[in-house]
């Protein structure tokens, strides 16, 4: 990934990870207390993000 491109990624999500810093699930997440069922959904809904991005390359 080029610099450019990680400082535009940067800059440009900056508001949404905030915004997501403030969700109840993220808080616990990063606490250490999650609940199975959601953390499962993350993991499973992160699988599409990463091979968006796989499939980039």
């Amino acid at each position: 990934m080029s610099t450019n491109l990680a400082q535009q990624l940067r800059e440009g999500t900056t508001k949404s990870h905030r915004m997501a810093e403030n969700i109840s699930f993220v808080k616990s997440f990063l606490g250490g207390v999650v609940n199975k069922k959601f953390y499962h959904k993350l993991v499973g809904n992160l699988f599409f993000v990463y091979e968006a991005i796989k499939n980039l390359a």
